[in-house]
């Protein structure tokens, strides 16, 4: 099948689900919705993060002022195409970011999407940030296959200014002692987040930022729900302060052990892929829709499949897809509290990391062209 011949069916593929996810964002879109009152805010030069979220936390500087067009657009044309138009946005970003990582070949990327299919649409029905994180990892992963080691940590960097918690990836610089796009990375989420507060000045900024810290923290309701974080994993096993810090550590090292694993195969996306997964799990809140960035560790898992001697493998991936998946959550919302309740997306993530660290490998093709776009 000839690319252009795959490109068409991909963006058949992204107008039908379009045709599903759009309406659904603008029916609920609820994360999208109660930001675009702050959005508006920031452009009007009006005070920032007065208040706590009712769970949760409020979604960095950077990323309001991605809000603030479409929060502009809601003042004109009303919320509903501020939805539609936030749901288009994303799945642009989707299929930009599906089609560099199809030269995997479309048969994995079809099982890896399938691996991550609730996260993916609880990113429509809640309008959040994912497929934009999506595709920043891609072009963080295309650039460092390139050998654009700088230009790979500024997309990182916009990552980590958006939502956060991908600035685990920037570790990957730390494991290839590489300082100078380290501190690219680490200079553009700090500029890309203080200078959307310096319109209010230098003391107005200060204020702002002081406002989102402490109205940022994650609260006590945010550790139960559809939280599937470590953090969350520990509350619910009632484990002390010690035992959390063991758990966390423990998830860390093992992270750091499968990217340098992967490091010494040569495989620099995977070891980006393995610290994306990882990131997800240490965030503090890790609702559902923030397993979509589990996709591009289980392309990573599912050519270790393909590869790997043991038997065992295989069905140990199919645990972990149970897991990451959340097929288990659509059949009824008894069932889906049950499953929140059990922190099964955390448990599909562990078990997927740990099969990324420790399974056997074959012989990898030197000439993969996963991630090259």
């Amino acid at each position: 099948m000839s690319d252009r011949t795959e490109r068409r069916l991909l963006v058949a593929a992204l107008v039908l689900y379009g045709l599903i996810a759009v309406p659904t964002g603008i029916r609920r879109g609820t994360d999208f919705a109660i930001h675009i009152p702050i959005a508006q805010a920031w452009l009007a030069r009006m005070p920032l993060y007065e208040s706590a979220p009712h769970v949760g936390m409020w979604w960095p500087p950077f990323a309001i002022v991605l809000v603030a067009p479409f929060a502009a657009l809601a003042t004109v044309a009303g919320l509903a195409w501020a939805k539609a138009a936030w749901g288009v946005v994303s799945l642009a970003c989707l299929g930009w970011a599906l089609d560099r990582l199809s030269k995997d070949g479309w048969r994995t990327v079809a099982v890896a999407l399938l691996a991550v299919a609730v996260p993916l649409h609880r990113n429509f029905e809640d309008l959040n940030l994912n497929a934009f994180l999506l595709a920043l990892w891609v072009a963080a992963a295309r650039d460092v296959r390139a050998g654009r080691d700088t230009r790979a940590a500024m997309w990182i960097g916009t990552a980590a200014a958006i939502k956060v918690y991908p600035g685990l990836l920037l570790a990957y610089f730390v494991l290839r002692r590489r300082l100078r796009p380290l501190a690219f990375g680490i200079g553009t989420a700090a500029a890309l987040t203080a200078l959307p507060l310096l319109a209010y000045g230098v003391s107005g900024a200060a204020e702002s930022f002081a406002g989102w810290t402490a109205h940022g923290t994650a609260v006590q309701a945010s550790l139960r729900g559809s939280n599937q974080s470590l953090a969350a994993l520990a509350t619910r096993l009632h484990l002390p302060l010690a035992g959390f810090a063991v758990l966390e550590l423990s998830c860390l090292g093992v992270a750091l052990m499968a990217a340098l694993r992967w490091k010494h195969e040569a495989r620099p996306c995977d070891e980006l892929a393995v610290l994306a997964l990882a990131a997800v799990l240490l965030s503090p809140i890790a609702w559902v829709h923030y397993f979509l960035l589990a996709l591009p560790a289980w392309l990573t898992a599912l050519r270790l499949g393909r590869e790997s001697p043991h038997p065992w493998l295989k069905p140990a991936l199919f645990l972990a897809a149970v897991g990451t998946s959340g097929v288990l959550t659509v059949f009824s919302l008894s069932l889906r509290d049950v499953v929140f309740g059990l922190s099964l997306y955390t448990w599909g993530g562990l078990v997927l990391l740990l099969l990324l660290a420790f399974a056997e490998r074959g012989s990898v093709p030197k000439t993969a062209a996963a991630y090259s776009g």
